[in-house]
């Protein structure tokens, strides 16, 4: 018969084995070769990766304890922001010195001066047969801004330059080249003048036993009082020779240089040698004859073989 004392040291170590609870870990949370150390977390589980540890009592039963979170940065951010502006210490804003002058200084005396340019006046220009008193239809006025041609009352309106001296040319068929010369000023005006078709002028030119020489041109002065009559007494003069001045009476030409009683206004100088010449204005006794519409009493013009140029003057 075996004795009992055989099994006791077998019975011994059991029982304290059974009482002895033993904690089971999976084999997957430890490192091979290394028995009891753990894994480390996964990229994933950091923050929010969690451990559970399971126990086994006595009695067999796996009890799970509560999760706990490996990293709580909610309460650590909290923190540092509370310490942080606890213990930062305060840095006051820079000084600095405020040299910009808010004194307006602005000078309105720099603002340049704008010339104040007048606007172009309007010149209208009355073409009139000089022995029929005719008006001339359908003249061609030609001005440094625009061109124009006379209505059925002889009338055009062209603007000229202000305040300088202006020339129109005036063409139409059966006419020799006419050209207006004048001074215009800062206001509109209005001036009256002629034209000498070509059968006109070798007409009143034979009246007086003359003919159109070649190579010569012709000036027509047009002398009115206040009133736009002829302007008696008046008279002109050139520094350049010409055939002796006509003017015209009845339709008919007579050698005078003067606007005498029943004349018309027109103080003719044919056959006018040179390219240029200087015309003076003379007014009867008391009076005054200016270049219309803003002249003097003289101008130089321009002479042209063949042409006819014009002058108006106011005598008053």
């Amino acid at each position: 018969m075996t004795s009992i004392f055989t099994y006791a040291p077998a019975l011994l170590v059991s029982i304290v084995l059974c009482a002895c609870p033993i904690q089971k870990v999976p084999p997957h949370e430890f490192s091979d070769g290394y028995p009891g150390v753990p894994f480390p977390p996964g990229p994933g589980d950091i923050g929010g990766g969690e451990i559970n540890d399971v126990t086994v009592d006595s009695a067999g039963e796996t009890e799970t304890t509560a999760d706990t979170p490996l990293l709580d940065t909610s309460t650590d951010s909290a923190l540092d922001i509370e310490v942080a502006s606890e213990t930062s210490p305060d840095i006051p804003a820079p000084e600095t010195d405020d040299t910009t002058d808010t004194t307006d200084t602005t000078d309105t005396n720099d603002t340049p001066d704008i010339p104040n340019i007048p606007a172009d006046p309007i010149a209208t220009i009355q073409f009139n047969d000089p022995a029929f008193g005719g008006a001339f239809f359908g003249l061609n006025v030609i001005g440094e801004q625009a061109t124009s041609t006379t209505d059925v009352t002889g009338v055009v309106e062209l603007p000229v330059v202000a305040d300088s001296p202006f020339q129109l040319y005036i063409t139409a068929e059966g006419f020799p080249i006419h050209r207006l010369h004048g001074i215009a000023g800062t206001s509109s005006f209005s001036l009256r003048t002629t034209a000498l078709n070509n059968d006109r002028l070798n007409g009143l030119l034979g009246n007086v036993g003359l003919i159109p020489q070649q190579g010569l041109g012709h000036i027509v002065v047009g002398l009115f009082d206040a009133n736009d009559l002829p302007a008696l007494q008046a008279t002109a003069s050139l520094n350049t020779p010409s055939s002796a001045p006509i003017t015209i009476a009845a339709t008919l030409a007579q050698p005078s240089g003067i606007i005498g009683p029943g004349n018309e206004a027109w103080l003719i100088f044919p056959n006018v040698s040179g390219s240029s010449a200087t015309l003076t204005l003379i007014g009867a006794e008391g009076t005054t004859c200016r270049v219309a519409a803003a002249g003097e009493s003289q101008i130089t013009i321009p002479v042209a073989p063949g042409s006819i140029t014009l002058v108006s003057a106011r005598c008053d």
